[in-house]
């Protein structure tokens, strides 16, 4: 969640078997609005609900029976840093492709990436497109399916991202774009 005067707007990603959307359900009277689905969802709230959205979340998990060490992770294989991050290594990484079952194709982490523009792209707009600064360097990177995170994402907020990265080439123009994986959002425990 992130706060801006009394207003506290944030999303969430889910683990099999929890529905987020079920869950929001379950706690609306503590919020202003949300929306989702099972797997993802976004909600805003007054900020001094966070503590009675925290309690009716708990109280809900455990009517549903949900264990405590059910878990929803990405894979990170390599955390790098902005000097990593280029055309050598992205086509070192493309030598070890077709990549598919069995073959996934490795995911990256940087932290403390910059946020600087952000749009829907796509027949429908479902899709992000977005440009991190990352150390003196910026970065075009796509999120498919993720439309929905678009009010939540600000430009000028830092992001830890994890990735795949590739060379897109266009128009005899190449350049290193990043297949965004997920976004872990600013969160602050000290909020209440």
């Amino acid at each position: 969640l992130s706060i801006s005067d009394e207003i506290a707007e944030g999303s969430g990603r889910s683990i099999i078997g929890f529905s987020l959307l079920d869950a929001l359900n379950y706690c609306r009277d503590s919020l202003i609005s949300f929306g989702g689905h099972e797997n993802a969802a976004g909600l805003s709230l007054k900020r001094n609900y966070i503590s009675k959205l925290r309690e009716l979340m708990s109280e809900y998990s455990n009517y549903i029976g949900l264990k405590s060490e059910s878990k929803n992770t990405i894979d990170i294989d390599f955390m790098i840093n902005d000097i990593e991050l280029n055309f050598a290594n992205t086509e070192n990484i493309g030598k070890l492709a077709p990549f598919g079952n069995g073959n996934r194709a490795p995911v990256f982490s940087i932290s403390k990436a910059e946020l600087f523009e952000i749009r829907k792209i796509g027949r429908t707009g479902k899709h992000l497109k977005m440009l991190f600064k990352i150390g003196d360097r910026f970065f075009d990177a796509v999120s498919f399916n993720t439309a929905f995170y678009l009010p939540l994402l600000k430009p000028g907020n830092q992001y830890d991202i994890a990735f795949i990265p590739e060379i897109n080439e266009f128009r005899a123009k190449r350049n290193l774009q990043l297949i965004i994986k997920d976004i872990r959002f600013c969160i602050d425990d000290n909020i209440s």
